[in-house]
């Protein structure tokens, strides 16, 4: 039986233990220097080290897969006649195998034998030669070594490296006492009479540019897909920021390969800022995905878990699935409004606030509705969210209802004045009798001509018309100042209470009532808007106090 290690339990800052299974894929997330990188090391020295004292990943538990005995079948051509074993920069005594056996950290060779950590610095080195080794009599101890024994290996790599830079990668295997050196490009094909020892052959192999020489970001990528591709080994990855260096596609590409590409069951660790890296790694296995979220209070690590069940919920979700909240996760907060066009001008004005925070997400939701999942996903997470909505949320109570649980209140306590408030609304005298109403639209219609297409400015006069005769467009265009004196008091104090939980109405109504000297309606409204100097126009300064208020709420 085939031996492998796997790590049963890790715990975190806040003492939780957190299960795992011998396939799953952690996925570390967090602002900057909230310690992803440093929960990668400190698995790490876990494995190596009983006594290492953890930063983030207070503990850890390992497991294993088969025996001792398998083990010691599995490593007998490392022993040598003197009784030691040499193996993967080890060397010990069969008595030193048998204590790290029976350990659950600080392991010793199993550590390297087992767990391979990828960090930044690491892959690149790793895209230098390799050194050359006797395949008949060694085993590889790299994976381009293992690439120049197995084609299959190598052709598996070669396959994703061309999938992203749209070029191969080519090992050279008759390179001499230099190495075994990786090239890019086109992989030649051999001319009548060539083999591959032939040396037209190998010429046109050395007039490819190394791999060496290329950037980051292709050094990286062959390096990741070369590790997890050529390891048959190896049943733990620690990677730390696989998406360094490259672009988003190749990011996702990576995301993808990190949680198909398993031989055996492996467990792989991810520390990440990237969204299109989870996005990948959803997209194929997010039956074995969990994230931890890591942030600091007062330079005290924290975390929050998203078991696997939640994880595959949320998933489901096309808003999810099909847009940039997931960027939340490495934010210090996120922003949601009801549209694009709210989240470009609220974003901008932020900008004119001296004390702003940089680390904010602003993204949409396309709708009240939708603002409770997005909520509901980033809040399971421990992510501080704020949502900005339209005065007419008291339009509706079970969306309002949906909204103020998502965002953690009690719906009893917001319930009554919610109900006094809408019917307050929509009791009011309306600046439209039936005959008025009717007069208007009969102007309207008395222009038309039956053989001709209704033009746009007929519609705007119809939608003026309908907004006329309706309280909660009304509403919208006045804001507070619509809602009767008789329950001014009340929605002033619900409007507080709600702040409270991290949603805020639009005091003005809507964002367009933040300046009515502009005619223009949703994005023409914004462009419109971000032509004038934010920071100083006075017919901002409303809109200027209000975003204030979302930014320090987030502080």
């Amino acid at each position: 039986m085939s031996v492998s290690l796997f790590i049963k339990s890790i715990t975190l800052p806040t003492g939780e233990v957190i299960e795992l299974k011998s396939d799953s894929i952690i996925v570390f997330v967090g602002p900057n220097n909230s310690g992803k990188s440093t929960a990668l090391r400190d698995i790490q020295l876990h494995l190596n080290d009983h006594n290492h004292v953890a930063t983030v990943i207070k503990d850890i538990v390992i497991d294993k897969i088969g025996t001792l005995e398998d083990l010691k079948d599995e490593i007998s051509e490392f022993k040598q006649p003197n009784g030691t074993y040499n193996a993967s920069n080890h060397s010990f005594y069969e008595n030193s195998l048998d204590e790290w056996w029976g350990k659950s950290k600080g392991i010793g060779f199993l550590a390297s034998r087992y767990c391979m950590p990828l960090p930044t610095d690491v892959r690149l080195v790793d895209a230098q030669s390799a050194s050359s080794f006797n395949p008949i009599n060694q085993q590889p101890s790299h994976p381009v070594q293992q690439m120049f024994r197995d084609p299959i290996v190598e052709k598996a790599v070669c396959a994703q490296f061309r999938k992203a830079f749209g070029q191969d990668i080519v090992v050279h295997r008759f390179a001499g006492n230099g190495g075994i050196p990786l090239y890019v490009g086109e992989y030649p094909k051999f001319l009548k009479g060539e083999d591959p020892i032939s040396l037209s052959y190998l010429k046109r192999i050395e007039a490819l540019p190394l791999l060496s020489s290329q950037g980051d970001g292709m050094k990286s990528f062959a390096t990741l897909v070369s590790r997890l591709v050529a390891s048959d080994i190896h049943s733990i990855f620690l990677i730390d920021e696989p998406e360094a260096f490259l672009h988003p596609p190749q990011a996702r590409q990576l995301g993808e390969l990190i949680a198909s590409s398993h031989k055996q069951k492996r467990q792989i660790f991810i520390a990440t800022h990237s969204n299109e890296v989870i996005q990948g790694v959803l997209a194929h296995h997010p039956d074995r995905v969990s994230v931890i979220r890591l942030q600091r209070d007062a330079g005290l690590p924290e975390a929050s878990y998203l078991p696997n069940a939640q994880i595959l919920n949320l998933w489901k979700n096309p808003i999810l699935r099909y847009s940039n909240v997931l960027s939340g996760l490495f934010h210090k907060g996120v922003i949601i409004t009801e549209a694009d066009a709210d989240c470009r001008f609220y974003e901008a004005l932020s900008e004119t606030i001296s004390n702003s925070s940089a680390d904010l997400l602003y993204t949409y939701s396309s709708g009240k509705e939708r603002i409770t999942v997005i909520a509901t996903a980033l809040k399971a997470l421990n992510v501080p969210v704020v949502g900005i909505v339209d005065i007419d949320i008291f339009n509706d109570e079970n969306v309002a209802e949906r909204l103020v649980v998502s965002f953690g209140g009690d719906w009893n306590l917001f319930k009554s004045d919610f109900l006094k408030i809408k019917a307050s609304i929509e009791k009011q005298n309306l600046p439209l009798t039936g005959k008025q109403f009717k007069s208007e639209l009969s102007t309207i219609t008395s222009k038309l001509i039956d053989e001709d297409f209704i033009q746009k400015a007929t519609v705007k006069e119809l939608k003026r018309l309908a907004k006329k005769a309706n309280p909660w467009a009304l509403a919208k265009e006045n804001g507070i100042q619509s809602i009767p004196p008789s329950e001014r008091s009340t929605a002033l104090t619900v409007i507080e209470a709600l702040k409270d939980i991290g949603i805020f109405v639009v005091p003005v109504g809507e964002m367009e009532s933040f300046c009515k000297d502009i005619v223009h309606h949703g994005p023409k409204w914004v462009d419109a808007a971000l032509e004038n100097d934010l920071q100083t126009a006075p017919e901002f300064e409303e809109a200027r106090k209000f975003i204030d208020g979302v930014l320090k709420s987030l502080s």
